[in-house]
């Protein structure tokens, strides 16, 4: 908590990314929320555009994600399937409703 002014508190939150050199500040108002955000990354625009889809995807609980794990990336998705043989992958019935990758390298 930090505190402003005499009787008043305000919750803030920080939101960092230190690989992209970002940040996401959140200061708790009266009326809801204010975002601060700084550095080449949006963080803020990136996990409202994610949020956004999850609803849009019908909201899925966590045990409904699937995850494909390369040496490149781990790829997360939910709907749809995807089937890997031999190096190739292809998607099976619907395409994923969400999908993310974290690449690392």
């Amino acid at each position: 908590m930090r505190t402003r002014g005499s009787r008043t508190r305000s919750q803030l939150l920080y939101l960092f990314d230190p690989d992209r050199e970002s940040f996401a500040a959140f200061t708790e108002e009266a009326s809801g929320w204010t975002v601060r955000q700084g550095g080449p990354a949006a963080l803020w625009d990136d996990i409202e555009q994610a949020l956004v889809a999850w609803r849009y995807a019908g909201e899925p609980d966590i045990g409904s994600v699937r995850v494909h794990v390369t040496e490149r990336a781990h790829t997360y998705c939910v709907g749809g399937e995807n089937v890997s043989a031999e190096g190739n992958s292809a998607w099976t019935g619907e395409k994923p409703r969400l999908r993310w990758e974290h690449c690392l390298t």
